[in-house]
């Protein structure tokens, strides 16, 4: 069972939280993400039960997909956020969000 940062990116420049960016998702149906312009990175973390993501455009269900467990952080960065989509694999799953960009 993993736990804590699932990823460290490597992203040029000195990073800064985007005001007004966190997001706070149920994902009961399959929710993309929504940054605001600017965003170069996206932590995602979540908590009450595990989380289904995929980023290729086709939308996860609550057994397909890349997993996140209960408490599990993503650090995701893409230049295309439209096509980032996911779902609770369990009831109760809330995924916190914040957005940043780069100076």
């Amino acid at each position: 069972m993993s736990k804590g940062i699932t990823n460290r990116p490597v992203i040029d420049g000195q990073m800064f939280p985007i005001a007004g960016s966190f997001q706070q998702v149920t994902p009961a149906v399959v929710s993309p993400l929504t940054p605001p312009v600017g965003a170069k990175l996206a932590m995602i973390q979540v908590e009450g039960a595990d989380l289904r993501w995929r980023d290729d455009g086709t939308n996860p269900t609550n057994v397909v997909g890349m997993l996140l467990e209960d408490g599990d952080t993503l650090f995701y960065t893409v230049n295309d956020y439209t096509k980032f989509k996911m779902i609770q694999a369990a009831a109760t799953a809330t995924v916190n969000i914040s957005y940043y960009g780069a100076k």
